[in-house]
């Protein structure tokens, strides 16, 4: 949660408000300010923990008319799911480290590395800058890159591969 002081109002429909974080924003009374980094964080842990995520939980977290803009592949709901299934046949364990995440209103911006170890025994590094978007409390959409740092150039494309 973030610490929030009411600094004063500008007219009837609208207040000044300080967040801990040192931003000043206005916004309409009776408007509620959603941590939707701690969404995507809470989205990353489920990707990335032994088993994957189930179809249940990729709805819970995802919205239906989601669509992921990955190093030029596009994916949509039914690609991300079959994205998800393929990481699943070919990583034992995901780790995620987050450098940097940043909220402006519903947009959400990372900055992030992933350890991977594969089922086979081979390791893979990648970098990733990505923005979320967010509609209805769900990710709706996605923009991506990915480089490689380190393992196969054949996993290149563990960003985006649906098979």
């Amino acid at each position: 949660m973030w610490e929030i002081s009411i600094l004063g109002e500008i007219n009837d429909n609208h207040i000044i408000i300080f967040i801990l974080q040192r931003e000043i924003v206005t916004l309409q009374k009776n408007t509620t300010v959603m941590d939707y980094k701690e969404m995507v964080r809470k989205g990353f842990t489920l990707l990335s923990r032994r088993g994957g995520i189930s179809d249940e939980e990729i709805a819970a977290y995802f919205h239906p008319d989601y669509r992921q803009y990955v190093d030029g592949t596009e994916l949509d709901y039914a690609g991300f799911v079959a994205h998800m299934k393929a990481q699943q046949k070919v990583v034992a364990e995901m780790k995620v480290h987050f450098k940097n995440i940043v909220q402006e209103g519903n947009i959400v911006f990372t900055n992030h590395e992933v350890d991977i170890l594969k089922k086979d025994g081979g390791r893979a590094k990648l970098h990733l800058l990505a923005e979320f978007t967010i509609k209805d409390n769900k990710i709706i959409r996605c923009d991506e890159l990915t480089h490689l740092i380190s393992g196969n150039e054949g996993d290149k494309d563990l960003g985006s591969r649906t098979n």
